[in-house]
């Protein structure tokens, strides 16, 4: 495993460091994919926290309630995903061997929530909002570095965040809480929790609570992430690695079993942004594009492809899938 001097980016003083930020941004999504940020008036070191204890509330019930919220298809958006087979009446709930999950959409959308989510509609609606303003402060200030065209109406520096809308119909953001179970709970010791994998969005925000574990594909090596306090750890998905021809860097990245796992629970926090249905993941205006789109492995390399193409084109090679098969 290697050492490397991790970035972290300093959003403080934002309007007047603008420029300097942005290009922070995108040479880290350009070199490492992986980055944290610091001072981005996102959600508050007491939402995170209340939020966790939301999470860990809803994990730490017995299955039986659990599975109540569980998905039985990969097309439902939101829901529990066991890490045990388990059935909700006739039908098998979604099953990740490694981990726990539950999913949330955007709280306006109807979704069947749990208890401890629906009793803090506030709370989670107000940290939902938090971390979706934060990811499109990653989008602007990525447009702006990229040197792509600013709308010419309202000068905003919109071409990402403009196809990546709150309120569309088909949600554009999911909100995951999860929890690596124990050694000693699952009976299991396994070096690896998380496989290697690409997220298959645009851009991800992450808090890790306070168990290490995260390791990106640097070079070939896998080199460790801290854990960070009071800070988000963003992360380029392979959507945007694709839509920018290979520009920014989805990476390569997987969840290792550390010490502290065999007694205590890992609990993490993600936040995925894709974008909207019908987006042409082509076709930006952008000098610092390369000229020539690489070649991607899990997508056709025959045909420019649209937002609902390359996603379709992910989930053929979903590790659910492959557990199920």
């Amino acid at each position: 495993m290697s050492d490397v001097n991790f970035p972290v980016i300093d959003f403080s003083d934002f309007e007047n460091r603008y420029a300097v930020i942005a290009d922070q941004v995108l040479e880290a999504s350009k070199n490492i994919g992986f980055f944290y940020i610091t001072n981005h008036n996102g959600p508050s070191a007491d939402q995170f926290k209340r939020a966790f204890e939301m999470s860990e509330e809803f994990f730490t019930q017995p299955m039986e309630k659990k599975i109540q919220h569980g998905k039985t298809s990969l097309n439902t958006l939101e829901g529990y995903i066991t890490y045990t087979p388990q059935k909700l009446g006739d039908k098998d709930i979604v099953c990740d061997s490694d981990k726990e999950t539950y999913d949330i959409i955007p709280i306006s959308k109807p979704q069947n929530l749990a208890n401890v989510f629906s009793e803090n509609k506030e709370d989670l609606d107000t940290f939902y909002k938090g971390m979706y303003e934060t990811s499109m402060k990653i989008f602007e200030l990525l447009a702006f570095a990229m040197k792509i065209p600013a709308n010419p109406e309202t000068g905003a520096n919109d071409y990402f965040t403009s196809r990546h809308r709150y309120d569309k119909p088909y949600a554009t953001s999911i909100l995951r809480f999860l929890r690596y179970p124990n050694e000693e709970s699952t009976g299991r010791s396994e070096d690896v929790v998380a496989s290697e994998h690409t997220d298959y969005g645009t851009v991800t925000l992450l808090s890790q609570r306070d168990i290490a574990g995260l390791q990106v594909d640097i070079d070939g090596t896998w080199t460790e992430i801290p854990v960070v306090h009071d800070a988000i750890l963003v992360n380029m998905g392979g959507a945007i690695e694709y839509w920018t021809r290979g520009l920014l860097r989805g990476a390569l990245h997987r969840v290792v079993a550390t010490p502290e796992l065999k007694q205590k629970d890992r609990y993490s926090i993600a936040f995925f942004t894709t974008p909207e249905t019908g987006i042409k993941l082509s076709g930006i205006n952008s000098p610092v594009l390369p000229e020539k789109m690489p070649e991607f492995k899990d997508v056709p390399n025959d045909r420019e492809l649209t937002s609902d193409e390359y996603m379709a084109e992910r989930f053929k090679s979903s590790s659910y899938l492959k557990k199920k098969d």
